[in-house]
């Protein structure tokens, strides 16, 4: 689906703060099946998810051809579709008994956990593959690194003095020479993995399983990398690398000057992050390495903050951040979001003043409302690029680190040997997860993977039979869900992979307590107005609507047309002229806008075609809406 840009801008927003609530969230005995109106793209024939409380789990067409399961936070995943797709929302909650809806959550978590883990194991499984192929052709091996980019290669006068610090409070606390037998004994890992296979059975795949394997040995050279790295940082201090810091190289933000009470509370966070690094260099956990690398790029910010009298943290921003191209559209709304920004960071700080010595979750809101901050101010500034970023931020620090000839001691016809056994079991599991993760648009969808967790659910409980006598389990499965939910719905029958099909078939079939109709920005806009005929003119058009902000890359269009469905062909095609009218105008702009114009046209006049036919996909997509114009979210 075409979701990057709103889930995106929803990021940057941030959106937990403004959201209101429309009724009650759905007793534990009840959950919702949600079915999202078309849209562009991926989204023409609609989307359907499953809403247990907070939780939506839903199907996403992802890259590669997978089918990938994912869990979101429903305010968000209601803004996302409502607010900034524009896409009304009709739920059908289900009445069950709780034991049922619990079992149900319990299934979706368990599956998607196991995806996860599936996918994560195969990107384990091809760099280990990578990084023997490479040993066996003689090629340097490369292993990435959490933590290593952070600091400068060589020690320097610019050492931050909690560094020295920390190395004498370890000293004190370890004895002398911790730190160097910790480096040996990372060391000696990684001279030992060089005789270790990959595990040459892949794990099983399927759906409910998460699988178990050893861990890879690309994992296990970047963690005895990062913990000689960690060490050798504290050992010879030195300072931070350049573009490691939010904002760096920008004008000084008056907002994040130093106050006394902010001073003494950088202050106190400092001593406290000491004394959690002291206890990481003596700790069992095997990425520590890792986590003191970050616990002494916080210090060394930490410190350079209180030289210079204003705040500095580092770059919270993940290294496959997504990067938007900064055009005149979203130049306009720079100031809007600047001010949300700041609104963001105003209350990381209260959050900060309000606590006492050193939080990892509070530090962590604070790095990321001020990397957010800046990067938007660099925008303003004139960059033409931006970051952004959904979900959880935390300073990364990752680098490729080469390994020595030294690190390894396999012989060669070893890692050979171990190498033929690493590409035959990839093979293996890549063609297992394919089989069951692969998209189809009739067999293997959005829509059919949530009745077939469910039915998963309902196989795991009771008294199944043998899940190789196939007709003696389906035939189970009907009764469960006539008894559990009041009717069974097949994944892929009776058109069921049609989203706002299977919506119309989960009513004839289960117990549907309540109907609830959640609509779109646009809807939300007309309705709060009392739904007056002056309303609905004004939002009905993307000259005077008040909500649709569009895209950078948003497809040339006139008139909504997802409303009364008998004017549609003629509003469609006034939105066809007009969407050829602007290809046309794109072919003189050609030298400068590189086609966008023509690719704005011809993309409206593409989604213009079936609303000659009645048929509405098109909502607009919108880069913004403020606050107080979203719908409320339930």
């Amino acid at each position: 689906m075409t979701r990057w840009l709103a889930a995106a801008l929803s990021g940057v927003a941030l959106l937990a703060a403004s959201a209101r609530s429309e009724g009650a969230a759905p007793a534990p005995d009840s959950f919702d099946y949600l079915y999202i109106h078309a849209h562009e793209g991926d989204a023409s024939g609609g989307h359907a998810a499953i809403r247990f409380g907070s939780d939506v789990f839903d199907f996403q067409h992802a890259e590669g051809g997978w089918l990938a399961m994912r869990r979101e936070d429903a305010r968000r995943f209601q803004h996302e579709y409502r607010t900034l797709q524009n896409r009304s929302i009709e739920v059908s909650r289900i009445e069950a008994a709780p034991e049922t809806v619990e079992l149900l959550r319990e299934t979706f978590e368990r599956r998607l956990l196991a995806q996860s883990r599936q996918q994560l194991r195969l990107s384990e499984m091809e760099a280990d593959v990578a990084m023997l192929e490479a040993i066996v052709a003689g090629r340097e091996a490369r292993v990435r690194v959490r933590g290593a980019r952070f600091f400068a290669e060589a020690p320097g006068a610019a050492a931050p003095p909690a560094l020295s610090e920390l190395r004498e409070r370890i000293a004190q606390a370890h004895g002398e020479g911790w730190l160097a037998a910790r480096a040996d004994a990372a060391t000696r890992a990684l001279r030992e993995l060089g005789t270790e296979s990959p595990d040459p059975t892949p794990p099983r795949v399927d759906p409910l399983t998460y699988p178990v394997a050893r861990e890879p040995l690309v994992r296990r050279a970047s963690r005895a990398l990062a913990a000689r790295a960690a060490s050798d940082v504290i050992l010879r201090p030195r300072g931070l690398r350049e573009g490691v810091r939010a904002g760096e190289g920008q004008t000084p933000d008056a907002w994040l000057t130093l106050d006394s009470a902010l001073r003494a509370r950088v202050v106190e966070a400092r001593a406290g992050l000491l004394e959690s690094a002291v206890a990481l260099a003596a700790s069992p956990r095997p990425d520590w390495g890792e986590a003191l690398l970050l616990a002494c790029a916080r210090l060394a910010a930490l410190d350079e903050s209180l030289a210079s009298g204003r705040l500095v943290v580092l770059d919270a921003f993940p290294a496959d951040a997504k990067v938007l191209r900064v055009g005149p559209r979203r130049r306009a709304l720079l100031p809007t979001l600047l001010g949300d920004a700041r609104g963001d960071f105003v209350d990381a700080h209260r959050d900060l003043l309000s606590e006492t010595g050193y939080d990892e979750a509070t530090w962590s809101e604070l790095e990321r409302a001020v990397t957010r901050l800046a990067e938007l101010r660099a925008a303003l500034a004139g960059a033409t690029s931006l970051r952004v970023a959904v979900g959880a931020m935390l300073p990364d620090g990752s680098e490729e680190r080469p390994l020595a000839p030294g690190d390894l001691s396999a012989a060669p016809a070893d890692s050979a040997r171990a190498a033929e056994a690493a590409r035959t079991a990839l093979r293996d599991y890549r063609g297992a997860l394919e089989a069951q993760y692969r998209y189809d648009v009739v067999r293997r969808n959005c829509v059919s993977e949530l009745f077939r967790t469910i039915e998963l659910a309902l196989v795991s409980a009771g008294d199944a039979p043998p899940r190789d006598d196939r007709e003696a389990v389906q035939a189970f499965v009907r009764r469960e869900s006539v008894r559990r939910l009041g009717g069974y719905v097949d994944p892929v029958a009776d058109a069921n992979f049609i989203p706002f099909v299977s919506s119309r078939n989960v009513r004839a079939s289960w117990h549907v307590a309540e109907v609830v109709h959640l609509p779109s920005a646009r809807e939300h806009a007309v309705e709060s107005e009392g739904g007056g005929l002056a309303a609905a003119l004004r939002e009905s058009n993307v000259l005077t609507s008040t909500v649709y902000e569009p895209g950078e890359d948003a497809g040339f269009f006139l008139f909504f047309t997802d409303g009364e469905w008998p004017l549609r062909p003629l509003l469609g095609a006034a939105n066809l002229a007009a969407s050829l009218a602007r290809s046309c105008v794109g072919v003189l702009e050609l030298p400068f806008d590189r086609g966008q114009g023509i690719r704005a046209g011809l993309s409206g006049a593409l989604w213009s075609l079936p609303e000659l036919f009645f048929t509405n996909i098109r909502k607009g997509t919108n880069e913004y809406v403020s606050p107080a114009q979203r719908p409320p979210v339930q």
